[in-house]
Protein backbone atom coordinates (compact mmCIF):
# COMPACT_ATOMS: atom_id res chain seq x y z
CA UNK A 1 0.00 0.00 0.00
CA UNK A 2 1.43 3.59 -0.59
CA UNK A 3 -1.06 6.10 0.60
CA UNK A 4 1.40 7.82 2.24
CA UNK A 5 4.42 7.41 -0.55
CA UNK A 6 6.30 10.77 -1.03
CA UNK A 7 5.41 11.98 3.03
CA UNK A 8 7.78 12.70 5.23
CA UNK A 9 7.15 11.96 9.32
CA UNK A 10 8.22 12.51 11.91
CA UNK A 11 6.94 10.51 14.90
CA UNK A 12 8.23 11.19 18.52
CA UNK A 13 8.74 8.47 20.81
CA UNK A 14 8.61 6.18 18.24
CA UNK A 15 11.00 3.63 19.54
CA UNK A 16 8.07 1.88 21.48
CA UNK A 17 4.53 1.57 22.04
CA UNK A 18 2.09 3.39 19.56
CA UNK A 19 4.53 5.49 18.49
CA UNK A 20 6.58 2.35 16.67
CA UNK A 21 3.05 0.84 15.96
CA UNK A 22 2.42 4.39 13.82
CA UNK A 23 6.01 4.56 12.62
CA UNK A 24 5.89 1.17 11.18
CA UNK A 25 2.43 1.60 9.26
CA UNK A 26 3.66 4.89 8.28
CA UNK A 27 6.80 2.99 6.12
CA UNK A 28 4.48 0.63 4.87
CA UNK A 29 2.21 3.04 3.05
CA UNK A 30 5.63 3.84 1.68
CA UNK A 31 5.97 7.43 4.15
CA UNK A 32 10.02 8.29 5.17
CA UNK A 33 9.61 8.25 8.89
CA UNK A 34 11.80 10.53 11.89
CA UNK A 35 12.11 8.96 14.41
CA UNK A 36 12.47 10.78 17.83
CA UNK A 37 13.30 8.46 21.16
CA UNK A 38 14.51 9.65 24.48
CA UNK A 39 15.32 5.85 25.57
CA UNK A 40 18.21 5.43 23.46
CA UNK A 41 18.32 1.50 23.91
CA UNK A 42 14.59 1.43 22.54
CA UNK A 43 15.57 3.48 19.45
CA UNK A 44 19.05 1.32 18.70
CA UNK A 45 16.93 -1.87 19.25
CA UNK A 46 14.14 -0.49 16.68
CA UNK A 47 17.00 0.46 14.30
CA UNK A 48 18.85 -3.03 14.40
CA UNK A 49 15.46 -4.84 14.18
CA UNK A 50 15.96 -3.54 10.04
CA UNK A 51 11.72 -3.19 10.35
CA UNK A 52 12.11 0.18 9.25
CA UNK A 53 14.51 0.48 5.81
CA UNK A 54 17.46 2.79 6.31
CA UNK A 55 16.47 4.45 3.64
CA UNK A 56 12.54 5.28 4.97
CA UNK A 57 14.16 5.81 8.34
CA UNK A 58 16.36 8.02 10.24
CA UNK A 59 16.45 7.43 14.10
CA UNK A 60 17.21 10.60 16.45
CA UNK A 61 18.03 10.12 20.29
CA UNK A 62 16.10 13.06 21.29
CA UNK A 63 14.39 15.66 23.91
CA UNK A 64 11.71 16.71 22.73
CA UNK A 65 10.35 18.64 25.67
CA UNK A 66 13.05 20.99 24.85
CA UNK A 67 12.72 23.70 22.57
CA UNK A 68 16.29 22.66 21.13
CA UNK A 69 15.74 18.73 21.24
CA UNK A 70 12.41 19.67 19.01
CA UNK A 71 14.42 21.86 16.51
CA UNK A 72 17.17 19.14 16.05
CA UNK A 73 14.39 16.52 15.34
CA UNK A 74 13.01 18.71 12.61
CA UNK A 75 16.55 19.56 11.45
CA UNK A 76 16.92 15.82 11.19
CA UNK A 77 13.79 15.20 9.29
CA UNK A 78 14.34 18.47 7.13
CA UNK A 79 17.94 17.40 6.02
CA UNK A 80 17.28 13.70 5.68
CA UNK A 81 14.00 13.95 3.79
CA UNK A 82 13.63 17.11 2.31
CA UNK A 83 10.72 18.45 5.03
CA UNK A 84 7.90 17.23 6.76
CA UNK A 85 4.74 16.99 6.33
CA UNK A 86 3.23 14.92 8.98
CA UNK A 87 3.92 15.30 12.93
CA UNK A 88 3.16 12.63 15.28
CA UNK A 89 3.12 13.01 19.16
CA UNK A 90 1.45 9.89 20.60
CA UNK A 91 -0.01 10.91 24.24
Amino acid sequence: MDRLRGKSAIVTGGASGIGRAVALLFVEEGATVTIGDLNENSLSDVARERLLPGDQAEFVHVDVTTAAGAARLVGAADARFDGVDVLVQPG
